[in-house]
């Protein structure tokens, strides 16, 4: 039986997506967050952040929490706590699936290494290559949005497309013919997934609630009355940035189980 923790979860407020590995709750439901609550959560999950994304930054607050007196909070929402601090399961190698091609007759063969755009969270994307019409034309696109369509012409010698530079996220790829004509047939469409290690800035995350401050302060408003204000004394009075994130933190989550 898939055991999970409800602290976890509440932090999180993804669903499942039935893999066991992540630690979710297959009945649990994300809550609808009231405007407080939402504003303060685009602030540890930037909008657009992928799922994985959100696992892996889910892990380091964890990680951070488990270093401070409150390490045992999780545990009074729920005692089933399954995951591992010492492990991170995303985004520590760069990997490259291998291309899926809508005609079995032709192959993309992809080169390099992703690049990241860490400033603005984008550690992974699907990587779509679209033949126009039936010409030598073809555009390539994220289907994330991370960088801007571009077309392109291609050359063929030997059944091989001469190299396309993907100079953007340092990729770059040919097509392999298998001696068929590429303009033969239309609309052919390749499609892969590419991924590069997360780097993960503490001290920017930091400055980022700084900036907010008014974010973090109406999440704290929230239902006020109700919650264990030693929370907002760790936020608003202690030295230490770590234990004035996990005193935010552990905040957020207690007014979102409340919901």
């Amino acid at each position: 039986m898939l055991m999970t923790n409800k602290f976890r979860t509440l932090l999180l407020n993804i669903s499942s997506s039935g893999i066991d590995e992540d630690f979710i709750d297959q009945s649990f439901r994300p809550h609808e967050l009231p405007q407080p609550l939402q504003s303060f959560y685009n602030l540890l999950y930037p909008t657009g952040s992928s799922r994985e994304y959100k696992l892996l930054l889910t892990y380091y607050y964890l990680q951070m929490l488990n270093a401070t007196q409150y390490k045992n909070i999780p545990s009074s929402y729920d005692r089933r706590i399954t995951y591992d601090l010492t492990q991170p399961n995303f985004f520590q190698f760069y990997r490259l699936s291998v291309p899926a091609s809508s005609d079995a007759g032709f192959n993309l063969i992809v080169n390099g290494n992703y690049v990241n755009d860490a400033q603005r969270g984008n550690f992974s994307d699907t990587i779509v290559v679209r033949q126009l019409t039936n010409t030598n034309n073809v555009k390539i696109s994220s289907n994330n949005n991370y960088f801007a369509p571009q077309t392109v012409m291609l050359s063929f010698t030997n059944n091989l497309s001469e190299q396309v530079d993907m100079t953007d996220i340092g990729l770059s790829f040919r097509i392999d013919t298998k001696g068929n004509n590429f303009t033969g047939s239309a609309l052919k469409k390749f499609t892969f997934y590419a991924e590069s290690p997360i780097v993960f800035d503490f001290e920017k995350l930091f400055d980022t609630l700084i900036k907010n401050f008014g974010v973090v302060e109406n999440m704290f408003s929230f239902d006020f009355e109700h919650q264990d204000a030693s929370y907002y004394n760790q936020w608003s009075q202690n030295n230490n940035k770590v234990y004035r994130f996990v005193g935010a933190l552990l905040a957020y989550v207690g007014r979102v189980q409340t919901l």
